[in-house]
């Protein structure tokens, strides 16, 4: 249910200014496959996929689609890897491609979704500007693309450790009150900054749909038609299935290596002072499952519990911020934090360029995390920043 909440941040005629002053044309990079990333290297493949369908996937994320493969007629970007390129194919965007999302705001400050949907897009095959939107007060927030790197992993945490997690009436009093995101249908969601998304297979639904608007069918997350001149659904069934065994198929991004021996040292310290002050209580280090083959116990080191957490203090660029689902406008997902140094800038908006930023907008739940961190001293600061920028 959509709340009531006070004006407003970003007036239409400034976003569509932006809009109207961005590219969203991206020429692509398409590397031959003895240039793609080897084992240990950010954007390698996982060690012992299907080389032949990884290779599909690949090719088709990073292809720059055309009005002829369904490309609109409004759009944020024409290929995948324009908004997931940071580091390697697969990463985070950069701010300036950050999407939008959208409500309306009527004249008792009631907020719901408008009449054309929750997303504005950057292009259009038509209008830049998109000159059909109403100029009615809206209310905007901005979506950074996160990386992809390790999503398949996080895919087999099961439910149940999940849940374990889970205190959403804070019952032992620490001030952290984390909660899945169950979707109407009863799946856990696990994906997208609200913990909206269940699976990639619906995460590439999804993107393909709003961010390309390109048409799919097969999921709740599909957009099945649209109102250009190609025949819906627009993209064939097997490019899907290549596209999300290549996104499963993204190794975690690298450990950090080469370390001199007082670095080694201060990260040492960091991690111990990464969980004295509370940050691991929501950034948890390890998450498991079993393997399906060997029965071996997988660790997964991507320091998230999959929860939805409330942090207020984090609407820095839209200070209303914006439901999605079950996710209150303040609740945010706990994002990984393997491979962050690759994947600046940080937070949902991408508006904090530094770690130490991203930290300090911890409000809500996080804020007895913030009060310790600022109660350090400033070596002992510098320490627990060096550990979480080597991540």
């Amino acid at each position: 249910m959509l709340r009531t909440f006070k004006k407003k941040v970003l007036g239409v005629a400034g976003l569509l200014g932006i809009l109207s002053s961005t590219s969203f044309f991206f020429a692509g990079a398409i590397l031959e496959p003895e240039d793609y990333p080897s084992a240990g290297e950010l954007g390698a493949p996982l060690v012992g996929v299907d080389v032949a369908q990884y290779n599909s996937g690949r090719v088709f994320f990073d292809k720059d689609f055309q009005n002829r493969d369904g490309l609109g007629p409004h759009f944020n970007a024409d290929s995948c890897q324009a908004c997931h390129n940071r580091g390697a194919i697969g990463g985070a965007g950069r701010r300036d491609l950050n999407v939008f999302r959208v409500l309306r705001e009527d004249d008792d400050g009631i907020l719901s979704h408008a009449s054309e949907g929750p997303l504005v897009s950057r292009g259009s095959r038509w209008d830049v500007a998109k000159e059909d939107s109403p100029r009615t007060n809206r209310v905007f927030e901005e979506r950074n693309s996160p990386p992809l790197f390790g999503l398949g992993l996080l895919e087999k945490i099961p439910r149940t450790e999940i849940e374990s997690r889970v205190d959403e009436d804070d019952s032992d009093g620490d001030g952290i009150s984390g909660r899945i995101h169950e979707l109407e249908n009863g799946e856990l969601g696990r994906f997208g900054w609200k913990a909206q998304i269940p699976t990639i297979r619906d995460f590439v639904h999804d993107a393909f749909g709003q961010e390309l608007s390109v048409t799919t069918v097969g999921s709740t997350f599909a957009v099945s038609e649209d109102d250009d001149e190609f025949a819906d659904p627009e993209l064939d069934p097997s490019i899907l299935d290549d596209v999300e065994y290549f996104i499963q198929s993204l190794a975690p991004p690298p450990l950090v290596s080469n370390l001199s021996d007082g670095e080694e040292f201060l990260n040492e310290e960091g991690e111990d002072l990464f969980e004295s002050v509370g940050c691991t209580a929501c950034h948890v280090p390890e998450l498991s499952y079993v393997d399906a083959d060997t029965s071996t116990p997988i660790i997964v080191r991507a320091f998230t519990d999959l929860l939805l957490h409330d942090l207020p203090d984090a609407l820095a660029a839209a200070p209303t911020g914006i439901p999605d689902g079950d996710a209150s406008a303040t609740e945010f997902r706990t994002p990984p934090l393997w491979g962050l140094r690759f994947s600046a800038p940080y937070f949902h908006d991408g508006y904090s360029e530094s770690v130490e930023n991203a930290i300090l907008r911890h409000g809500g739940e996080g804020a007895s995390s913030v009060e310790n961190f600022q109660s350090l001293s400033e070596g002992e600061r510098a320490a627990l920043l060096f550990y979480v920028e080597n991540l």
